[in-house]
């Protein structure tokens, strides 16, 4: 009867371990079907609140956050699937020289080869380019502000969970007082969780604070489309340590190809809404081998 229940015992630690070291593996913590949820209950505390709906709107994540707000977002329809990013990703090319952009070179014929730059991000998520150089010193009044900021709501710390920032973002959106906090938490979150996730997707970077502070002033595009880019080359050989927004890529396929087909009557949103991500994926586990030959997917 000790030796059933401690090999019961001993397999349940076993599983549960290999349960664990998964999903510390799972590659690509970008995703945006959590966002559908997370609209309903920003939806129902800020409904009533004038201050902070216009705080919301006039934030430069409103026109991407917009469709969910709206309810117009299924959530399986946002699902990605990761043998389908990786074989994208996988596709990454450029030339030292400078000559060649960076590109994701799907086929030999250049209709099948995607250009990727900054640009492609607004018009993608619904962001606005702007001009913006990151200073080499951070201002000391802007210092200043995030050290208190972290100090009443983080203990400190800097580096910040996910966790906690949702759970402060909810508050503040329950505070008539607080829609200038919201906002701030509000951006903080979606850059932990889908713009500049780390490996983990538990922790936002220091250096975003100071961003988030000054966020009508930062060229959010060229931030993230460096991120992902950036980890793109640097993990050429081994995708799955990819960080960033990877799933961006997978739109942009949908924008200049004949790979999916798109959801009508959302043309008032960005053009993320338009397209089911769980069918572009798909669609490229499907199509990916043989698409040399698919010329009728090739670009319109």
């Amino acid at each position: 009867m000790v030796s059933s229940l401690l090999f019961i015992i001993l397999l349940w630690f076993n599983f549960g371990f290999t349960i664990g070291k998964k999903r510390d593996k799972e590659p690509y913590r970008c995703s945006l079907h959590h966002l559908c949820e997370l609209a309903v209950k920003i939806n129902v505390l800020i409904k009533n609140k004038q201050l902070h709906l216009k705080a919301l709107k006039s934030c430069p994540f409103w026109r991407f956050f917009e469709p969910f707000y709206d309810g117009v977002m299924n959530k399986d329809d946002l699902i990605k699937k990761t043998k389908a990013v990786i074989m994208f990703l996988s596709t990454i090319e450029n030339k030292l020289d400078g000559k060649l952009p960076y590109c994701f070179k799907l086929a030999r014929s250049r209709k099948m080869t995607l250009q990727t730059i900054p640009e492609h991000f607004p018009v993608t998520f619904g962001f606005q380019m702007v001009n913006y150089v990151e200073a080499d010193d951070i201002d000391e009044d802007l210092v200043k502000k995030v050290n208190v900021f972290v100090s009443n709501y983080f203990a400190g710390n800097k580096k910040t969970k996910k966790t906690d920032i949702e759970k402060r973002m909810l508050e503040a959106a329950n505070d008539e007082t607080r829609a200038g906090d919201f906002v701030k938490f509000f951006v903080m979150f979606l850059l932990v969780s889908v713009f500049v996730p780390n490996k983990c997707g538990q922790t936002l970077a220091a250096k975003y604070l100071y961003m988030v502070f000054d966020t009508n002033n930062v060229c959010w595009p060229e931030v993230f489309h460096d991120y992902v880019l950036d980890s793109i080359m640097t993990n050429r050989t081994d995708v799955e340590n990819v960080v960033g927004c990877v799933i961006y890529p997978l739109y942009w396929l949908a924008e200049m190809t004949k790979i999916a087909q798109r959801k009508h009557g959302l043309d008032k949103y960005p053009r993320f809404a338009r397209w089911n991500l769980s069918n572009i994926c798909q669609q490229v586990l499907s199509n990916f081998e043989n698409l040399e030959e698919k010329t009728e997917l090739w670009s319109k």
